[in-house]
């Protein structure tokens, strides 16, 4: 009976080789079969096979002469056949219709008494890395076309020594064994070395590999192999920087890439990928024959010679239209100049808090930076949902600059949770990655780095209000910088003390908690009820109120309780600020308060009593009054901060935490007279203050707010430094500045045990980026270092740079961001203010809950109401495009 076709091409092929040639090696392996030897051992196994069956080929579990043998036996015998792991039983066999098995090693056949036999050209398992493995069911011309394809396409010959590393049971095996023979190259087998030994010591010219294995050879490779002219890869994304590495061992190989899933019958596009040194390497152009295209993004094969489906197992990935059989891969890919481009596959689409990623977009950056020689994402359910976990390879590089690259390298929603760095990637047996032995890494108990990692866990998980793993991102799980203050004020209250900048740079528990030191706190004397006004209010005073006072000082918030009265006497009992006034620049602090008034009234009542400016110095320098049910006060800004509004609302409703008073904190606030860091950052300033160009009279504000999308506050390393970045670019277009100052207040609570005092903490800072500057990475390292320096104040400032008081405006910049937690949720649209503003415009980031708004406010006298439309729909179209 004749080989059925494709066999018989190959075998055809390998008859002429051995009547050319007889005595020329054809496997060299623990003994060198020549081409003659290896003739009559196929035909030895093909005498001892049921001629026109399938059989079960059982054998060594590595690459062995006698399994190839074996093989083209069977071919001889007109059989089909499968490569047998052990686990599948005879019973089994007989089930799926095999009549025989070949015991490799014994030369002996069993035949098996099948229900229903089996007419198949072979049987492979698949690689199981996209989904359960699969029998699937081979095409010999399919086969026999590829092998004769890639030995004519790159001239392999006599000359050639082809290393056989695949294990036998895949598909690529065939490719492995069948290429070099159908060539008339020597195939050569190892014994027991490492590969790169191997591959120099034998003089390989050429080999396949997957590239995650053949970057685990690479590692451990010392010289060169200069007799290696191919290296053909397959099975996983190829990385430029492993075919530099390739190139460096191997200088004379050209690095071939292949594509095709199992199912369309070994590889089915090609490129060479010498010239790669960056990036993922394209897959390329199809071979002769074979027709794709995309469907919706993914990548549908056509093969000349498809496989016949899955054995037992139904098909849907497979359709037939016009005559011709299309398989549905599930990889992502793009049609370009260089081919066929992949861009991951559908089932690592994922959705991180609503944002669609694709975890191999993240992986091909990460990939990107300098020392990073593998890296893979994988997703996995956390306690919060659908979280990335990114393993990297990279043996030269520090886990914790690796975060802090990766903080500006990525938008928040890419942000791996878990960043592990592993000496090697394990690999399955077909060499591929072994994605669920990576996965167990993030299950695994792992011993505490340090001792103090508990609490840094427990001030984390308690700041964001859901459970933080030891190598989770921070920011990654949803911190923004409101949760970072109040991560840092929680190491605080536990007696640790780390910087503010140690927390967004090392960005996880793990990482943080070797850099806790002991919280040393300084201990005030007695605070006298008069002393002189701290830094924080001089500086306000002299930005703010140079000429005395205006309403812009008047800071109003709210809470809804059951008892106002009781509660606004036990917010002024318990804060001694609220029971301050300021007095020719002394603060006075009165020991006991008695009741003040709180009154009833409407909404338009309240909204003229904040437009009253109270008087600092004269007593009580508040305003309570209950609107629609709820307490509302107004505080003057010298007593009082943002976050002081978050700790009365917070003690308000039963939530009271005893600090340092504000009369302590006076008697030992920092007060530093000269700072080289300010010097040096604002050296060559510009033209100074930069204040935006009046267009009316007309006096008061405008007020915009806008609700933002979630996607948004996922882009850049922070929302507030996303919405700072996107004030930046939107006012540098707007006003034809290159080179911007911004203030922004600090939290300014730099002296340890104030983290629950009520008071004027803020410093005011600046921040100086230039038209080349508007990138994350350089915004954030601007914004830590002033946070580093921000008990230089900024009337200090003021007077390095000789800027004058001004009593409408700001001096040096007429433009500020901030951010701050609100009452309620604030009410969408344009609406004109009646008080007076201080800046020309200031962007506000507010936070409800887990909703958050865009607030500009502007001066009237500077921008129409569709200006604030307008300004409001730039800067967030410059945060989208320049943190994305």
């Amino acid at each position: 009976m004749a080989p059925r076709p494709g066999f018989h091409e190959i075998l055809q092929r390998l008859h002429a080789h051995a009547d050319a040639d007889p005595a020329a090696p054809a496997c060299d392996g623990a003994t060198v079969l020549t081409r003659e030897e290896l003739r009559a051992a196929w035909e030895t196994v093909a005498a001892r096979l049921p001629h026109g069956t399938t059989v079960a080929l059982r054998g060594p579990a590595t690459a062995h002469p006698d399994m190839v043998a074996a093989v083209v036996g069977c071919m001889a015998a007109d059989c089909g056949f499968l490569i047998c792991p052990p686990e599948i039983t005879d019973a089994d066999l007989a089930e799926w219709g095999l009549s025989a098995v070949y015991d490799v090693s014994r030369g002996h056949c069993t035949p098996l008494a099948p229900r229903t036999p089996l007419r198949a050209d072979y049987i492979v398992v698949s690689s199981g890395t996209t989904g359960p493995a699969k029998r699937i069911l081979g095409s010999a011309v399919g086969v026999a076309r590829f092998v004769t394809w890639q030995a004519d396409t790159f001239n392999l010959g006599a000359g050639d020594r082809c290393a056989c590393l695949t294990p036998p049971g895949f598909d690529v095996f065939l490719r492995d064994a069948l290429t070099p023979l159908v060539a008339g190259a020597c195939l050569v087998f190892p014994r027991g070395e490492d590969v790169p030994e191997f591959l120099q010591r034998e003089k390989i010219t050429a080999f396949h590999g997957v590239p995650s294995l053949v970057a685990r050879w690479l590692r451990r490779a010392h010289g060169t192999a200069p007799h290696l002219r191919w290296a053909f890869l397959a099975g996983e994304p190829l990385p430029g920087a492993l075919v530099v590495g390739l190139r460096r061992f191997a200088p004379h190989t050209r690095v071939i890439n292949f594509y095709g899933p199992s199912e369309t019958t070994l590889a089915k596009f090609v490129f060479d990928a010498t010239d790669v040194t960056t990036g993922t390497a394209p897959v390329g152009h199809p071979l002769p024959g074979v027709k794709w295209q995309l469907d919706r993004g993914e990548v549908v094969i056509s093969p000349d010679f498809p496989v016949a489906g899955y054995l037992h197992t139904p098909t849907p990935a497979l359709t037939v239209r016009e005559g011709r059989s299309w398989f549905s891969t599930g990889d992502l890919g793009e049609d370009t100049p260089q081919g066929l481009v992949l861009r991951g596959r559908r089932d690592h689409l994922v959705k991180v808090a609503g944002v669609r990623v694709n975890t191999d977009d993240v992986a091909a950056a990460l990939t990107s930076l300098d020392g990073v020689d593998q890296a893979l994402v994988v997703h996995h359910e956390g306690p919060v949902g659908v979280q990335l976990a990114a393993f990297l390879v990279a043996p030269h590089r520090e886990r914790a600059d690796i975060l802090h690259e990766v903080a500006g390298l990525l938008p928040s929603t890419h942000l791996p949770h878990t960043l592990l760095l592993v000496p090697e990637f394990p690999v399955t047996a077909r060499g591929k990655v072994d994605r669920a032995a990576l996965l167990a890494h993030t299950a695994a108990p792992t011993a505490a780095a340090h001792p103090q990692e508990k609490q840094v866990i427990a001030a984390a998980s308690a700041a964001l209000g859901a459970a933080l793993g030891p190598e989770e991102d921070f920011f990654a799980a949803g911190g923004t910088s409101l949760e970072v203050a109040a991560w840092h004020a929680g190491l605080r209250a536990a007696g640790f003390d780390v910087s503010l900048r140690t927390l967004f740079e090392q960005r996880t528990p793990r990482a943080v908690a070797p850099h806790l030191t002991a919280l040393t706190t300084l201990t005030p004397g007695p605070a006298p009820e008069r002393q002189p006004m701290t830094a924080r209010q001089r500086r306000y005073q002299r930005v703010y109120l140079p000429r005395g006072n205006r309403n812009w000082a008047n800071m109003t918030t709210g809470v809804r309780v059951d008892n106002p009265e009781e509660v606004a006497a036990r917010l002024i009992a318990a804060h001694d600020a609220l029971r301050a006034t300021v007095v020719h620049g002394e603060l006075h602090i009165r020991p006991h308060a008695g009741p003040v008034p709180v009154a009833h009234m409407e909404e338009e009542e309240f909204s003229r009593l904040v437009a009253e400016p109270i008087d600092p110095a004269v007593w009580p320098p508040h305003r309570w009054a209950v609107v629609d049910g709820e307490l509302r006060w107004v505080i003057h800004h010298l007593f009082c901060d943002g976050h002081s509004q978050d700790i009365l609302r917070r003690h308000a409703l039963g939530e009271h935490h005893p600090g340092l008073s504000y009369a302590q904190f006076a008697t030992i606030e920092p007060r530093p007279t000269r700072d080289e860091w300010w010097e040096e950052i604002l050296r060559d300033p510009p033209a100074l203050p930069q204040h935006l160009p009046a267009v009316t009279d007309e006096p008061g504000a405008w007020r915009i707010i806008v609700p933002l999308p979630a996607d948004l506050l996922r882009l850049g390393p922070t929302p507030f430094q996303g919405m700072l970045l996107g004030m930046f670019s939107a006012m540098m277009e707007r006003t034809g500045l290159d080179d911007l100052l911004i203030g922004t207040p600090a939290l300014g609570r730099t002296v340890p045990g104030v983290e629950h005092t009520v008071g004027n903490f803020i410093s005011l800072v600046l921040l100086r980026l230039r038209a080349t500057e508007l990138r994350p990475q350089v915004l954030q390292e601007r914004l830590l270092g002033a946070m580093d320096h921000q008990d230089y104040q900024f009337d200090r400032i003021m007077d390095d740079l000789g800027q004058p008081e001004d009593e409408d405006r700001f001096p040096i910049t007429g433009l500020f961001t901030s951010s701050m937690t609100t009452g309620r949720p604030p009410t969408p649209g344009v609406h004109p203010m009646d008080v007076d503003v201080k800046f020309d415009a200031m962007a506000y980031l507010l936070q409800h809950g887990a909703e958050h708004w865009l607030e500009i406010q502007a001066r009237r006298s500077l921008f129409t109401a569709a200006d604030m439309e307008a300004i409001a729909d730039e800067i967030i179209t410059h945060w989208r495009l320049r943190c994305s």
